[in-house]
């Protein structure tokens, strides 16, 4: 009797010494895929900071453009500007021309009608 006990708790022994082994197992198994997934989670944070060095880099180069297209658009309306006084200058130049080239045609009316008079002056001083 003594020996059946013995046997039993050796069997008993042995089952927990397979129970333990089998949850160290286990046990091991779930550290395995713990160190995975924190693995996992590090390249994760990586790549989430490779990211966002990117987008901070595009915002910056957004910034650059947003302020040369500012730029771009003073210079245009400093252009648009000079150009309109260009043309205001043009229009005067145009005036000035037409208001010569009236009173050169006045000057040669004025001329023939001066020379159409002494003209007959001398035809009747003849």
């Amino acid at each position: 009797e003594l020996e059946a006990a013995k046997a039993q708790q050796l069997q008993q022994i042995s089952e927990l010494q397979s129970a333990a082994a089998q949850q160290q197992l286990e046990g091991e198994k779930l550290q395995g895929q713990v160190l995975l997934l924190e693995a996992e989670d590090d390249m994760k944070s990586k790549r989430i900071s490779e990211i966002q060095d990117v987008l901070a880099e595009k915002m910056q180069d957004l910034d650059v453009l947003k302020m040369e297209l500012r730029q771009k658009e003073e210079e245009l309306e400093d252009l648009q500007q000079q150009m309109s006084r260009l043309r205001q200058i043009d229009a005067q130049k145009i005036q000035q021309l037409e208001e010569l080239q009236k009173w050169k045609r006045e000057c040669e009316e004025t001329k023939q009608r001066l020379l159409s008079g002494k003209l007959s002056k001398v035809k009747l001083d003849l």
